[in-house]
């Protein structure tokens, strides 16, 4: 683990906001800055996206700006109290949605844990991830491995016979009739086993203790009683080193990616107990990115109206659009940009879609045979003054024309707020 670094300045932001003033004020001497990757990958995003020129991009979490100087950056959302939380929790409960969500955050567990004495816990995150990942991975077979198992048998010889321990258990207690001895059982009590149980009981008991446990994201979690059953013969990890020997199978689908967050809670666990004296909270560098979380939370409302007719991220002859609808071959990008589209409209958005309705493989998946024929785009953003009841919003989505252009429409779609 990391050490960790006391004091810490830490500057407070918001998303897509210019900082490039703050910066200049906590270093007058100069800044270097990280050039950002190309590629969209949460793991090689320095400190929240932040530019060249200043302006952070939509990304929210806690992560260093300066380590050397212990200077960090902690993003809020744009959105004064959106409940993100529950927005995450509506796209785990999502059949189409939850596959996705490993792309809208990432934590840096091999980072130095940065103090925090207030803002949200990212642990819960990592705790209905895990909690929901375990209990669709339960509903198949657990996993079996061969376990290493030492007793002292009755009238049998199984295995290898540890000869020290024969003799002080046996030999010397005059028990002629049994054998010390240590044999490979193909059993479920395996190391992986151990691993996903030792997180699942971790998760509870922080759970019991989280200030907002009365909250309907806590309660919801609950109804996941079946899965201490299904672990009630397992045993558990006895420290942190065990986590090395961990490995997954392609025939157990779905192990990989449980076992990783159990890692990261037991991980994260392990470095808050290790500095548990210390009055400051310590967490690690993480980012959620907003966006993609906004576009995973319209898949599963859309999915909800429209069924299996949505296919999310279509592929074209040029790029990928959000979503198409075939049945009434309609084109639908979600943009995570709520004062833009309240009044108005992003031109570079508008630019993009209809290239999206003039892409040749785009059209043919929505089986347009007369590609001189314009297709209507619908863009989804989020808005306070939307109906709760989204598929009535989305029914009446024509009505919402963006006068400027042809066939082009706007649709708000209600997000769950703090109370």
């Amino acid at each position: 683990m990391s050490d960790i670094k006391e004091p810490c300045t830490v500057l407070h932001c918001v998303e897509h906001q210019d900082i490039s003033e703050k910066i200049r004020d906590l270093f007058p001497n100069g800044f270097s800055y990280h050039e950002q990757p190309r590629e969209s990958n949460l793991g090689k995003i320095w400190a929240l996206g932040l530019s060249s020129k200043g302006c952070l991009n939509y990304y929210i979490g806690v992560d260093w700006l300066d380590e050397k100087n212990s200077v960090a950056l902690r993003v809020d959302p744009k959105i004064n109290k959106i409940d993100y939380l529950k927005m995450f929790q509506v796209c785990l409960e999502s059949p189409v949605a939850s596959e996705y969500l490993n792309d809208t955050y990432d934590v840096r567990i091999d980072s130095t844990f940065i103090p925090q004495d207030d803002g949200d816990d990212f642990s819960i995150i990592l705790i209905l991830h895990y909690l929901y990942t375990l209990g669709a991975l339960i509903r198949k077979p657990l996993k079996k491995g061969y376990v290493s198992c030492t007793e002292n048998l009755s009238a049998k010889l199984k295995g290898k016979i540890q000869i020290g321990g024969h003799i002080k258990k046996n030999l010397m207690s005059l028990r002629t009739d049994r054998m010390y001895c240590t044999y490979q059982e193909y059993s479920c009590d395996c190391l992986e086993n151990r691993i996903l149980k030792t997180a699942y009981e971790e998760c509870l008991q922080y759970l019991t203790t989280w200030n907002q446990v009365d909250s309907a994201i806590a309660s919801g979690i609950y109804h996941f009683d079946h899965i201490a059953t299904t672990f009630s013969n397992i045993g558990k990890i006895s420290n942190l080193r065990e986590l090395q020997g961990a490995k997954s199978n392609s025939i157990y689908k779905g192990y990989a990616k449980a076992l990783r967050l159990a890692k990261l809670i037991l991980r994260i666990k392990g470095y808050q107990d290790e500095y548990r004296s210390m009055q400051m909270r310590y967490i690690p560098p993480f980012v959620i990115d907003m966006s993609k979380l906004f576009e995973l939370y319209v898949y599963h409302h859309l999915y909800l109206i429209l069924g299996d007719s949505i296919i999310y991220q279509a592929k074209g002859a040029y790029g990928a659009v959000d979503f198409i609808n075939l049945k009434e071959k309609l084109i639908i990008d979600a943009k995570y940009k709520h004062k833009i589209y309240k009044d108005g409209y992003d031109i570079d958005d508008i630019r993009q879609v209809s290239g999206y309705a003039r892409d040749v493989g785009i059209l043919r998946k929505l089986d347009v045979l007369n590609l001189a024929k314009i297709v209507p785009c619908l863009i989804v953003y989020p808005s306070g003054d939307a109906s709760t009841d989204f598929s009535v919003t989305y029914s009446q989505y024509r009505e919402n024309t963006i006068d400027q252009f042809n066939q082009m429409y706007k649709l708000g779609i209600k997000l769950p707020m703090c109370v």
